[in-house]
């Protein structure tokens, strides 16, 4: 029982160390992707993480292992088809019909006249997609993490701020295993 006792702080001191390693060589990568503008945005970095700004849509390709999405490739970039409420349904029809991950990012000027921002994740697995993200917060000048839910199989999940984001960073995508 004594000798337990004194490995465990051990332990906890090794898996300390191992998460602030794993996180301080991240975290460049993660920067550079941060700062980077519009002009020089490459959307799809490290294959892992996309950013994508307002007004933009998205066709992405990847590959699948251990439940996550690997290799993730731009295959191409257009204008957004999000408009406004009233051509909701319509754009989400033809997000719905997609065959590859396709994203669409746009901010809109509702009848209240308040500007707001919608991003449209098309999943198109046969299992749920979870994943994290980042949106820009001018007040704070950085990016921060924001709540997005899963994404169902086949479907388009709508993800919606009342406020103008400018840009989003999506990572971490699993397709689940049930």
């Amino acid at each position: 029982m004594i000798k337990i006792t004194k490995h465990l702080p051990m332990k906890r001191i090794i898996t300390l160390l191992l998460l602030i390693s794993t996180a301080l060589v991240s975290y460049p990568q993660v920067k550079c992707i941060m700062k980077a503008d519009r002009a020089e945005n490459k959307v799809v970095y490290k294959k892992k993480f996309i950013k994508i700004f307002a007004g933009q849509k998205i066709h992405l390709s990847s590959s699948k292992s251990s439940g996550k999405l690997n290799d993730i490739c731009l295959l191409d970039s257009l204008k957004s088809e999000i408009q406004d409420f009233q051509n909701m349904s319509a754009t989400l029809e033809r997000h719905n019909s997609e065959k590859q991950i396709c994203i669409d990012f746009n901010q809109i000027l509702p009848v209240n006249e308040k500007s707001m921002t919608v991003l449209l994740v098309k999943n198109p697995y046969r299992k749920r997609v979870t994943y994290k993200a980042r949106i820009y917060s001018p007040e704070k000048k950085r990016f921060v993490n924001t709540d997005v839910l899963p994404i169902m199989p086949g479907i388009s999940a709508v993800i919606t701020w009342p406020f103008p984001v400018s840009s989003v960073i999506l990572y971490h995508f699993k397709v689940s295993k049930d």
